[in-house]
């Protein structure tokens, strides 16, 4: 048994994250502080977990001890930590870190590098005004740093006391006070995000992705893609980090993409960096290029390249295409679950005119030779060459207009001839 039990307990509230439990235990029990808590578990914890982290624990052990200490059961700590989104953050190629449990099932653990990108310190965490006045303590969806705002009263999540601007960490929520001036954080001037369908429906879909909720009423109104949730969490959360880097450029930004600049005013490098007005705003954007796939997603490409149609020399927004291009067809979205992804920008960039890079076509051999212009090692290509590509391109791809280079010799019209009369 604990030397030291708590004499006042209470019990986990709906949504509470693990940290706030921690917090308000350490208050109903007159501790300085949360890390107390800390000092009466360690007491005994075999020495291989005496270092772990009480608000994030990855050993079974702490579980257990904190379940003795709280009577709460390791379950329902576990769901009330940062491990709760370790599914939405390992693509499914990915092996999950993974700790033994009571049961003979294992328990994903969240790696801290993977925390450290996609969610908010302890110090710097995110409330709602409005929740706080019916119950003051932190929740778990506010620590993701892709949340943005509060679903339940449609207003942006805050991070500053509203007096005094200082960052607000998760003991001041429990507490509903800014411990720099005193401030009530309750009486903070919620900003409405109603009326911002988008907005709201991107977060809608991305909040139930990191708490593993249903949302097979929300993907068809939207036509998404039929992908993983990890997949499309990812795509998003590079894809916001590409429009940070184009950051000088968001003034001249069509739609989808218009008006970023006037909510991230000064360039920001890192996600976790944004305010949440920023954070609503930048994932807005990511997320208009994945609604209706792949229609979305040119608009996207269109808004964030400056295509139009009505340009004299479609080829002047290449430039910043390669950049997203580069990142694209060189990294990440090489690993399995990303094809789609490519086969999107193999379908914007014929549509556009844009040749295929060829270290990309060298390296796929499934697009190799469909390009606006030849590239290495395409002159001269047999028949069978062409009825290949033209099959692979017509099953995936049937309403684009592409344009194979086989040395100039062979028009678009006449290879269709051909390719017909071959496969027939």
């Amino acid at each position: 048994m604990l030397s030291m039990p708590l004499l006042r307990r209470t019990q986990l509230l709906p949504g509470e994250s693990l940290p706030s439990l921690l917090e308000r235990l350490a208050q109903r029990n007159y501790y300085p502080s949360s890390r107390i808590l800390s000092t009466i578990c360690r007491q005994q914890l075999d020495p291989s977990a005496i270092q772990d982290n009480l608000a994030n624990p990855q050993w079974v052990e702490t579980y257990l001890q904190l379940a003795e200490l709280t009577r709460i059961s390791p379950e329902e700590l576990y769901d009330a930590s940062n491990h709760r989104f370790a599914s939405i953050f390992t693509l499914p190629h990915q092996s999950q870190v993974e700790m033994p449990w009571t049961g003979p099932a294992s328990k994903a653990i969240l790696p801290s590098n993977l925390a450290y990108e996609r969610l908010h310190f302890a110090s710097s965490a995110q409330y709602c005004p409005l929740c706080l006045k019916s119950a003051a303590y932190h929740r778990l969806n506010w620590i993701p740093i892709a949340t943005a705002i509060c679903l339940e009263h449609r207003c942006l999540l805050l991070s500053q006391c509203p007096r005094c601007r200082k960052h607000i960490s998760i003991r001041e929520i429990t507490e509903k006070h800014c411990c720099g001036c005193l401030t009530d954080l309750s009486t903070a001037e919620p900003i409405s995000m109603e009326g911002d369908e988008l907005g709201i429906s991107s977060q809608q879909i991305i909040q139930s992705w990191l708490m593993g909720t249903e949302t097979a009423d929300l993907l068809p109104m939207h036509g998404l893609p039929s992908q993983h949730p990890a997949v499309l969490y990812r795509f998003l959360e590079n894809m916001s980090r590409r429009l940070l880097d184009c950051w000088e450029a968001w003034p001249t930004l069509s739609e989808p993409l218009a008006g970023l600049h006037k909510h991230i005013p000064v360039p920001v490098r890192k996600l976790q960096n944004l305010s949440p007005d920023g954070t609503f705003h930048l994932v807005m954007a990511a997320f208009a290029s994945i609604i209706n796939w792949p229609d979305g997603l040119f608009q996207f490409l269109d808004a964030y390249t400056g295509y139009s149609p009505l340009m004299k020399e479609p080829a002047n927004h290449v430039g910043q295409l390669a950049k997203l291009r580069q990142k694209w067809y060189q990294s990440g979205w090489k690993t399995p679950g990303f094809e789609f992804m490519q086969k999107g920008l193999v379908n914007y960039s014929l549509a556009r005119d844009i040749p295929l890079p060829r270290l990309w076509q060298k390296s796929s051999p499934k697009w190799h030779g469909l390009s606006s212009k030849p590239a290495y090692g395409q002159k001269n290509k047999p028949l069978k060459h062409w009825a290949f590509l033209f099959r692979n391109w017509t099953n995936s791809c049937p309403m684009i207009p592409w344009h194979p280079a086989d040395g100039h010799v062979l028009e678009l019209k006449s290879l269709c001839l051909n390719v017909k009369r071959y496969c027939s």
